[in-house]
């Protein structure tokens, strides 16, 4: 379920939106894909919340990290060769299109048995070199 708070409403909400739908495989709303994007959407918040929990940072900086670790995920392919080399390996929705998502929590699931510097060069690697401390805070805090 989607939580709205003071913080989450002032993301830059179109923005957000865009990204969910081009994660399910549209760029436009398609009501044949509502649930697919309800869950998207509130996988985007999930993200958000755990690097705002922590880092308490404008929602710009937070919204913009998030949508580089989607797009790098999705469609860098040294990135997708990073994750392969931890066997890490991308995971597909039902609707066939590559979920992020369930990527990241893969991931996260190995993350607490990798060494300092093989987080780091995941960090950098996934979220890019001004995101990696971001995206250590998403990792460290994803099961909360």
């Amino acid at each position: 379920m989607i939580v709205l708070n003071k913080e989450v409403t002032q993301l830059h909400k179109d923005e957000i939106l865009h990204l969910a739908k081009v994660s399910i495989g549209d760029t436009e709303y398609n009501p044949s894909k509502h649930d697919d994007f309800i869950e998207e959407l509130d996988n985007i918040f999930d993200i958000y919340l755990k690097i705002f929990s922590v880092t308490k940072e404008d929602s710009r900086a937070i919204s913009a990290a998030v949508k580089t670790i989607y797009i790098r995920i999705k469609q860098m392919e040294s990135v997708q060769d990073i994750l392969k080399k931890y066997r890490v390996y991308s995971t597909y929705h039902k609707n066939k299109n590559f979920n992020v998502y369930m990527t990241l929590d893969n991931l996260a699931q190995k993350w607490n048995e990798l060494n300092h510097d093989t987080k780091s060069n995941l960090a950098s690697g996934i979220a890019g070199r001004y995101n990696s401390a971001r995206f250590f805070v998403l990792m460290d805090n994803w099961a909360n």
